[in-house]
Formats: C-alpha cells, structure tokens, sequence
C-alpha cells in the first residue's frame, strides 16, 4: 500500500508541474521513437530482430502514456503528442541501430538527470523506471550490432 502524501506538491504536484516542458518534449520522443521503431522493424534481417524491435516500439508508447498521464496529474491539461514525421526514411539497419543506441542511452541519462533534480517523489520513480526501460534498449540494440558485425 502506497503512503499518503504528506505535501500536495510532492506526488505529480507543484514540482512536477515545473517540469511540464521537458515532459512534453520526453513525450513527443517517445512517440518518435515508437514510430521509428515500427519502420525500423521492416529492415529487420531476422523475425527474431523484427520482434524485438517491435517490442520496443510497443514500450515506447507505454512511456508515452506514462508520461502523458504525469502531465495531466501535474498540470490539470491533456497533451497531445506532434512529433515530426519520419516520412520513411530510416538509414540502413546497421546504422540506424547505432543512431538508436545513442538515442536510448541519452533518452536515459534525461530521465535520471530529471529524476535526481525534482523533488516529487512519484516523478522520480516514473523517470527512474523509464531510464531503466531506455537502458534496457540500448543493450538490447548493442547486441544487434554485435550480431551483424
């Protein structure tokens, strides 16, 4: 059972509500990232790549509505998530798995940085599993490119 908050501002409160523009901009590459996922997925050289990438598609839109629903418990308003189009163009697979991993990897530190720099005690543990997640799909993508060296 969760503990009662002892101050409003400390669960997705006054605190998190400082932080509702670099939410936004997380939930905008999330939603990014899951859509560059989907068409990474089809240059996938194996079914079992193909899963996997899907499957990381999938997490980034749960962290998009993870982040969405912090938004609106801080801030009270809906976000609706615009990121730029990708309009195809993905680079070659091996290359784009290397673009990623830097992508994951800096998605991560954000998320820790943010995390250690609030005091809202609900953002800190929504960043610091999402920073985890992030990890998690860097060293997922690093073995893809061990794999295709």
């Amino acid at each position: 059972m969760m503990d009662k908050p002892t101050s409003p501002g400390m669960y997705f409160g006054a605190d998190a509500a400082g932080y509702a523009d670099a939410i936004r901009g997380y939930i905008d590459n999330e939603i990014y990232s899951s859509k560059y996922y989907e068409l990474l997925a089809r240059k996938a050289p194996s079914g079992k790549r193909k899963q996997t990438i899907l499957k990381m598609s999938q997490d980034e839109i749960k962290h998009a509505k993870k982040l969405a629903t912090a938004y609106f418990l801080a801030t009270g308003n809906h976000y609706f998530s615009q990121p730029p189009g990708l309009y195809n163009r993905i680079p070659p697979f091996r290359i784009a798995l290397r673009e990623r991993f830097k992508e994951e990897y800096a998605a991560s530190a954000k998320y820790s940085k943010t995390a250690e720099e609030t005091d809202d005690s609900l953002l800190q543990e929504l960043l610091g599993s999402l920073a985890q997640d992030e990890r998690r799909h860097a060293a997922e993508l690093q073995e893809m490119i061990e794999e295709s060296i």
